[in-house]
């Protein structure tokens, strides 16, 4: 589902090697997803101390969801017109995953 409110991080892109989404690079953090051409993020991983969730939609299986990362002392939504499965594959070995599908 859409997220609201602040966003954590905007228009992340990542290489598929990092670790972390926090080490792709990306253009701020705290900004707004206002421009209709950005969308809120999600990633379905195969097979959590981390500041990264998936939000489920109803019915929806727990390792697929929008993406949201903890940021300033709140959960927020990354949006990106270009997010592809590199970043997801990011994302999925945040959440414990090996690779996204």
């Amino acid at each position: 589902g859409e997220g609201n409110g602040t966003t954590s991080v905007y228009r992340p892109q990542c290489i598929g090697t990092e670790s972390n989404i926090t080490e792709c690079s990306h253009s701020g953090w705290g900004t707004s997803c206002s421009s209709s051409r950005y969308r809120d993020l999600g990633a379905e991983c195969t097979d959590q101390t981390t500041s990264v969730r998936l939000i489920t939609a109803d019915g929806a299986s727990s390792n697929e969801g929008r993406l949201e990362l903890y940021y300033n002392n709140t959960w927020g939504t990354v949006c990106h017109s270009r997010w592809d499965i590199r970043d997801a594959h990011v994302v999925c070995r945040m959440l414990g995953y090996p690779f996204a599908l």
